[in-house]
């Protein structure tokens, strides 16, 4: 089974004794509710130092944590509504007032000195920040790894829905809840996940009735919320900064679910922090990661320094807080991100980089051939447009990215490439190495026989013996084309301007190589399918095809703009 990453870094040296532990204690929230929680003693007389951990994907999952101490005391605990704590279970909404209340339960606690500090990753990490963001006042330090930050923006790209991350963990997390466990429903032959995310309407909840009513409900209520609102904004770390008020080490990935929110958070924490020690001592480390630490991101080789000590970081970290060490970790540099390409670990203090300058690289294509259309550094004058046929029963697979259920990272898209609904647009070969370092936008001109359609853009490195590999992607859906506005549809066959986003990266494009923009309609299942037919997506059982046009002249200058550290002259 597919899960988010625990995250967990061992902290310390293997003792000999092994630790003490406390198993099912059933600590009450302030509401009434109590989660159970497992304590894990160092040997000696204590009290000691916590490190918490507040999971969803069971307590007894971090016991090899204990196998690592030697200063910590170790405290994992169930999450509401997950295992065998007690409530109903809905992703994050309790996370900051359970996580406040059981770091002061910690603190209170005869084996605690008073010190406590979390730790873990993905869903694990998000509550970190939701607990900080709660000010308690005996929580000295936080370590989010592959992190959320925004609910939002985790669950909606573009004005789509991150299907394959949202409705494939949430199916995972019906199947291992305490519903399903005791009332067990028989797989149907059409819940096998790739089956399920072809599945029309998207509201059926399918296998997530496995889960009972909480999980059901949850999926309702992200496909009935497609435009961020109040709702959304109690789960928006951007709007808590003020109220954060420790020092937090970030990690986070180029290819990874989370990769923007990370470093929006690393930007904004840094100015918005509830105290000096939380801005100053806010770090973000960046690797070329997926959803995990360390591994080799798909089929692309960075090279053999990809990894981190993360054990050793970690020690570090925690010493430096929780222990009063003055080890020099808080005097490195706030951020430190990995440059693909070159292969190579950098220190920054600025992000994005302040001589990354935007470049823009227009598309051109002369020819009817849709695969050979051209970047160039001028709009062409008069050219025909290029269409393609989006046809929502058969859409253009997902070929690596930043996914979580289906395969992830750095794929070759050589086959993608040869489909008749993606457009290609390429450089000449690069005459010298070109860096990217920051956020990438695209903006197109086009127009769709529908009332309602997507337009996908993917960047792909080209090397020279063909082989064409992602680095980023995105995708605007037309009817939410102007962010904050109620949703309008198309009038079919009108041209319409559309800036999609396509996150970050730290990326240099080596001599020889060629920059390559594919467009389309579809990404799927990373992104939830249009139908076409302009009417509700979450209920639309129905789908129609869509001849989409995209424009590239003077008047409508479609283009990619990327920031260059340098120039980059074609």
């Amino acid at each position: 089974a597919v899960c988010w990453v625990v995250g967990v870094a061992a902290t310390g040296v293997r003792t000999a004794e092994a630790p003490r532990v406390l198993k099912d204690i059933m600590v009450p929230m302030r509401d009434g509710v109590r989660l159970a929680t497992d304590v894990y003693l160092p040997p000696g007389d204590g009290p000691f130092p916590v490190l918490l951990a507040r999971t969803p994907y069971d307590k007894s999952a971090l016991a090899g944590v204990a196998a690592s101490l030697r200063r910590y005391a170790v405290v994992a605990q169930d999450v509401r509504g997950r295992y065998k704590s007690e409530g109903r279970f809905f992703p994050f909404v309790y996370e900051g007032k359970d996580g406040y209340d059981t770091i002061e339960w910690c603190a209170k606690q005869p084996w605690c000195n008073g010190n406590v500090g979390m730790f873990g990753g993905s869903y694990v990490g998000f509550v970190q920040y939701l607990a900080a963001a709660e000010s308690p006042p005996h929580l000295k330090c936080i370590m989010p790894i592959v992190s959320p930050a925004d609910m939002y923006d985790t669950v909606y790209q573009g004005g789509a829905i991150r299907q394959e991350l949202i409705q494939g963990w949430l199916i995972m997390m019906a199947a291992s809840s305490k519903h399903a466990a005791a009332n067990p429903i028989p797989d149907k032959p059409e819940w096998e996940l790739n089956k399920w995310f072809l599945h029309l309407p998207l509201a059926d909840p399918g296998p997530l009735v496995k889960g009972g009513p909480d999980y059901v409900e949850a999926w309702a209520k992200y496909l009935a919320n497609p435009v961020r609102n109040a709702e959304w904004d109690a789960l928006n770390l951007h709007l808590m900064y003020h109220k954060i008020k420790v020092p937090s080490l970030a990690i986070g990935g180029w290819f990874d679910i989370f990769q923007q929110q990370n470093l929006d958070t690393w930007r904004l924490l840094r100015r918005y922090g509830g105290t000096p020690e939380a801005r100053m001592y806010h770090r973000l480390i960046m690797g070329p990661w997926t959803h995990g630490v360390g591994q080799k991101p798909g089929d692309r080789d960075f090279g053999p320094d990809i990894g981190i000590d993360l054990a050793a970081l970690s020690d570090r970290w925690y010493e430096r807080w929780l222990l009063g060490v003055r080890n020099g970790i808080e005097q490195e540099a706030p951020l430190r991100t990995f440059t693909m390409g070159t292969n190579k670990w950098v220190d920054r203090y600025v992000w994005p980089p302040s001589d990354a300058k935007p470049c823009r690289l227009y598309f051109s294509n002369s020819t009817d051939d849709p695969k050979a259309g051209l970047l160039v550094a001028k709009p062409p004058r008069r050219e025909r447009p290029h269409s393609f046929v989006y046809d929502p029963n058969d859409p253009v697979p997902t070929n690596g990215g930043n996914n979580l259920v289906v395969k992830a990272g750095v794929r070759d898209q050589r086959e993608i490439e040869k489909r008749p609904d993606v457009l290609l647009f390429t450089s000449p070969p690069l005459e010298y190495d070109v860096e990217v370092a920051g956020r990438m936008k695209a903006r197109i001109y086009a127009s769709s026989s529908a009332k309602d359609t997507d337009f996908t853009v993917k960047l792909v490195d080209v090397l020279p013996d063909g082989t064409a590999y992602n680095v980023a992607d995105g995708l605007i859906r037309a009817r939410y084309r102007q962010p904050g506005s109620k949703p309008k549809l198309l009038t079919p066959g009108k041209t319409y301007e559309f800036e999609i986003d396509l996150w970050s990266t730290s990326m240099v494009f080596l001599k020889g190589h060629r920059v390559r923009v594919e467009v389309s309609s579809s990404n799927f299942p990373r992104f939830g399918r249009n139908p076409n037919t302009g009417g509700p997506i979450e209920t639309e059982k129905t789908v129609v095809k869509a001849t989409n046009t995209i424009y590239h002249d003077r008047a409508r200058p479609s283009h990619i703009e990327l920031p260059v550290v340098g120039e980059l002259r074609m």
